[in-house]
């Protein structure tokens, strides 16, 4: 599954800055399970993240980026903390590809 929700992102933003806001978070959930995540899941997200960013950025706010990797399942702490991995690389390659400033996103704790 790939985060949706982009679309039009950059005038609601311009929106949110006129009425303050200095940070936004954005949350993509990755899945363990059989074959789960896949390499497509992975990258699709990471993409959409790192363009929430770029989008964040240019209209001046603080993006908070967040690929949240769910605890629960059968998978031992080491697969989560592989897939959490695998995750935080991916975003960060392509938030580096987009250009968004290394100083400005910001990750959660999950990161």
């Amino acid at each position: 599954m790939i985060t949706e929700g982009l679309d039009g992102l950059a005038k609601r933003i311009a929106e949110y800055v006129a009425l303050g806001a200095k940070f936004a978070k954005w949350r993509a959930v990755i899945d363990i399970g059989r074959n789960m995540p896949s390499y497509n899941c992975i990258n699709g997200n990471a993409q959409a993240l790192a363009r929430y960013a770029a989008l964040c950025v240019e209209g001046g706010l603080v993006p908070i980026v967040e690929p949240e990797v769910l605890m629960d399942g059968e998978h031992d702490i080491d697969t989560c903390e592989k897939i959490t991995e695998w995750g935080a690389q991916g975003g960060l390659r392509a938030a580096l590809l987009r250009q968004v400033p290394s100083r400005r996103p910001s990750s959660s704790p999950t990161w």
